[in-house]
C-alpha cells in the first residue's frame, strides 16, 4: 500500500507541474521468467506526457516520454533522452521495406538496463516500441510479432520513415489527461455539441466564421433590447445570448479540428516530398551507374576487338611458321635421300 501511495502521490504531483504521468510494471513474458532470478532485468518504468521535448533531468533510464506537441517519442538511455526512430530505418523506409532482424540494434534503442547485463542473453534484450495500444519495452520476436499487424496500415504509411505517425494514432485512441485537452472544452453542453460537428472544408469554415460573427452582434444586442421593452422579464428569459455563444465555440472547435486536418496533411506531404526526394536521388545515382558502366563495356569492347586482331595475327604467324618448318622437314628428307643414294 505505501508503494500504491507514493505513486500515487507523484502522480499528483507531476501533473501540478503540467506533466501526465504513468506507471508501468508489466508481469516478465513467459519466456523470460526463467532468467529473472539470475539477471538484474527490470521491467517497471514511467511513461510521461507533456508539451514540447523532456527536460534533460526528469525521470530515471528506462523511463520514456511522449511529446504532445510533435507527437514523438523519446526513451532515458545512459546518455540522456533520446527520440525513438520508429517503424523503419531510413533506408528501410526508402525501399518499401520495416526493418530486419539485422538491424534491430542499430536503429532501434535498446533498454539502458539489458546494456551493461553480462547475464543475459541477447535474444532476452528489449528494444523500445510503440503501437496504437501503448509504449513497450519488448525483445526482438516481441515486435517482430506485432510488426506484421503495421502491414495492414495504407500505403502512404509506409513513405513514413519515422514514428511520429504511430505516436499520432496512440494518443487518438488513448486520450489521457493533456492529450486530449486539445479535443475537449469545459462545458458539458460545448462537448455535446462537438460531437455533431461535421468537417466540411474552407468555404464551411468561412460560411461559419460570417454566421458566428453575425450572431456575435445579434447576441450584443438583444440583451438591451429586451431589456428596454420589457423591463419586468426576468434574467432567466434572455436565452438566446447564450445559446449563440455556445454555437460560436462550436465554430471555434470546427476551426481547431480543421487546424489540426491541415496540420496532419502537411506532414503527409512533407513525408511525399521527403519520398519524392529519396526517388529522385536514387534515379540520378542509378543513372550515373549506368553510365559507369556503359563506358566500362565500351572500353571493354575495345580491349576485346584488339584482342581478336592480336589472335588472328597471332594465327597467321603461326601458320606462316608452320609451313616453314614443313618446308625445312621436307628439305631435309631430300637431303638424307641424296645422301643415302651417293653412298
Amino acid at each position: 500500500m505505501s508503494g500504491e501511495r507514493a505513486i500515487r502521490q507523484k502522480i499528483e504531483a507531476l501533473r501540478k507541474d503540467g506533466l501526465e504521468a504513468f506507471h508501468h510494471d508489466p508481469p516478465l513474458r513467459s519466456h523470460r521468467q526463467s532468467i529473472s532470478e539470475q539477471s538484474t532485468q527490470k521491467s517497471e518504468y514511467w511513461e510521461y506526457r507533456a508539451m514540447g521535448a523532456p527536460k534533460a533531468d526528469l525521470g530515471e533510464q528506462g523511463d520514456v516520454y511522449i511529446d504532445l506537441l510533435e507527437n514523438l517519442l523519446y526513451a532515458k538511455l545512459a546518455g540522456g533522452w533520446t527520440e525513438w526512430p520508429g517503424v523503419t530505418s531510413p533506408s528501410g523506409a526508402l525501399n518499401r521495406n520495416f526493418i530486419t532482424h539485422g538491424h534491430f540494434r542499430r536503429w532501434l534503442l535498446l533498454h539502458p538496463g539489458d546494456n551493461d547485463d553480462d547475464e543475459l542473453p541477447y535474444h532476452y534484450s528489449r528494444y523500445l516500441w510503440c503501437n496504437v495500444k501503448g509504449v513497450y519495452w519488448w525483445t526482438e520476436n516481441e515486435i517482430e510479432e506485432d510488426r506484421f499487424k503495421l502491414r495492414e496500415f495504407p500505403p502512404e504509411t509506409w513513405l513514413r520513415s519515422n514514428g511520429k505517425w504511430i505516436v499520432r494514432d496512440f494518443l487518438k485512441c488513448n486520450p489521457h489527461g493533456l492529450a486530449s485537452k486539445s479535443n475537449t472544452s469545459s462545458g458539458s453542453r460545448r462537448r455535446t455539441r462537438d460531437d455533431t460537428i461535421i468537417t466540411q472544408g474552407n468555404a464551411s469554415i468561412h460560411a461559419t466564421t460570417g454566421a458566428a460573427s453575425a450572431n456575435i452582434g445579434t447576441a450584443n444586442k438583444r440583451p438591451r433590447v429586451e431589456r428596454s421593452s420589457e423591463p419586468g422579464t426576468s434574467q432567466s428569459s434572455v436565452a438566446e445570448p447564450e445559446d449563440s455563444l455556445d454555437h460560436i465555440s462550436s465554430c471555434i472547435e470546427q476551426l481547431k479540428s480543421q487546424l489540426q486536418a491541415q496540420k496532419e496533411a502537411s506532414e503527409d506531404a512533407a513525408a511525399l516530398r521527403q519520398r519524392l526526394a529519396a526517388v529522385e536521388s536514387e534515379l540520378k545515382k542509378a543513372q550515373s551507374d549506368v553510365g559507369f558502366y556503359k563506358a566500362g563495356y565500351f572500353r571493354r569492347g575495345k580491349r576485346l576487338g584488339s584482342l581478336r586482331t592480336d589472335l588472328r595475327k597471332a594465327k597467321d604467324s603461326a601458320e606462316e611458321h608452320q609451313k616453314r618448318y614443313t618446308n625445312m622437314v621436307n628439305v631435309q628428307k631430300q637431303a638424307m635421300q641424296l645422301l643415302k643414294t651417293e653412298s
